[in-house]
């Protein structure tokens, strides 16, 4: 793995923006937004993640204010307010809460493990990932796994879907309503089965695709599947309509909604799903995305406790995380030591050769003369810099000079002044 630039990220989320705007931010495709990054001659790697309450865009450049610079062009326009700046370290332990549900609307849900997956796949196979934020989106897929398997921190209301279903429950009595979702993609599909499950009374699923709501409804066993062009059919006879469609433009408009139609609608488009002239109306009652943190937070006071377990497994992978960033960080510098070291070796023992050959001086004495240049030569640089060091009492260089090249050094052999100048140095490095 070598290390090769820092991550630079910005987030636009719910804790701190609201459903316009996240609807705003949010790009008509992540792969668009991908390759505009990639294309950048800037950026080495990139990552974008959009989902109902978070958009996040990452890249990795050679210096953070670049990476920076490039991200805060996607919110610009946006309220400061709106969106929160991840530097290097902030964006690598934002990205392993957003996997394992601490940064979700619904504490612990599960959705976003899945879309998360999804969206690593998506700048996989765009070669947006390489060898600093692979280990980064992998581990944190690795902790969203751990987090709903080893902690309960998932139980109870786990995705916007079920927390529109429990807010049907606390409205009507579902064994004798009738509900119609709308959409029959993952969110819609996850809603219709929660209701089935729950014992729904009758259930309408409409989708701009019939084949899918058939498939959907005959998946679930039950149901009854339209086609877009009959929404208001389905809705008209619906106590309960919920909606969760990716459309970028409203399905639901006045016409879907007969006047004086009394109903709950429960919006978890995003963009929205109605028209604001159908949700503002008074026989609708109707629930967006914002409104259903009421139910989520309810959900929140019961996870705090599993939410702890979870952040101390985080702390934990972080810290193993970043020792393996800094470490290989190290091999550079290692390898520019070692292949200078190899170049000395290299012409002291040509040079050997040659006195061998010539006959010029006897096999020991070369052997002991190619030995004490190579020791001179390779001491040269670091004897000169502690030369300078002391000269600049900067005992901080001298200190990590006796731990490099010799951590077992006897401080007696030292000079007294000296000695006691390292060992508070030592002992001030021990304490940080």
């Amino acid at each position: 793995m070598a290390i090769d630039g820092t991550i630079a990220g910005v987030s636009v989320a719910h804790p701190y923006a609201s459903v316009s705007t996240i609807a705003e931010a949010a790009p008509t495709s992540d792969e668009e937004h991908l390759k505009r990054l990639l294309t950048h001659e800037a950026v080495h790697e990139a990552f974008v993640i959009t989902t109902c309450n978070r958009v996040e865009w990452y890249v990795v450049t050679e210096h953070p204010q670049l990476g920076q610079a490039i991200t805060h062009e996607f919110v610009d326009g946006l309220p400061a307010s709106a969106w929160r700046p991840l530097s290097h370290d902030e964006a690598i332990e934002h990205l392993l809460r957003v996997a394992t549900g601490l940064e979700s609307q619904v504490l612990g849900e599960d959705e976003i493990l899945g879309q998360f997956r999804s969206a690593y796949h998506q700048a996989d196979e765009l070669d947006g990932v390489g060898d600093l934020l692979d280990p980064v989106l992998m581990k944190a897929l690795h902790l969203g796994e751990r987090a709903r398997t080893e902690t309960a921190i998932n139980e109870g209301v786990v995705s916007l879907a079920s927390a529109a279903v429990r807010c049907a429950v606390e409205h009507v009595h579902l064994p004798t309503s009738t509900v119609t979702v709308v959409g029959a993609g993952d969110t819609g599909s996850r809603v219709a089965t929660d209701l089935i499950d729950r014992g729904t009374g009758e259930l309408h699923v409409v989708n701009r695709s019939i084949e899918r709501a058939e498939s959907l409804v005959d998946s679930i066993g039950e149901g009854t599947a339209h086609p877009l062009d009959a929404l208001q059919a389905a809705i008209e006879p619906a106590d309960v309509v919920i909606t969760a469609t990716d459309s970028q433009q409203p399905v639901i408009t006045p016409a879907d909604v007969p006047g004086g139609c009394s109903t709950i609608i429960i919006d978890l488009g995003q963009p929205p799903d109605v028209q604001p002239s159908v949700s503002e109306r008074a026989s609708i009652a109707y629930y967006d995305l914002d409104r259903l943190r009421r139910i989520t937070e309810r959900t929140h006071s019961r996870r705090k406790a599993e939410a702890e377990t979870v952040e101390a497994m985080i702390d934990e992978e972080l810290t193993v995380l970043q020792r393996a960033f800094k470490r290989a960080r190290s091999e550079a510098v290692i390898g520019a030591m070692r292949s200078g070291a190899d170049r000395i070796k290299t012409n002291e023992v040509e040079r050997a050769k040659r006195r061998l050959e010539a006959g010029e001086s006897s096999p020991e004495e070369v052997l002991e003369d190619f030995a004490d240049a190579l020791v001179n030569a390779i001491m040269a640089p670091p004897t000169e810099s502690l030369r300078d060091a002391a000269e600049d009492d900067d005992w901080t260089t001298i200190a990590s000079a006796i731990q490099i090249f010799d951590p077992d050094l006897d401080e007696d052999a030292l000079p007294t002044a000296l000695s006691e100048a390292v060992v508070t140095e030592l002992e001030s490095a021990t304490d940080d």
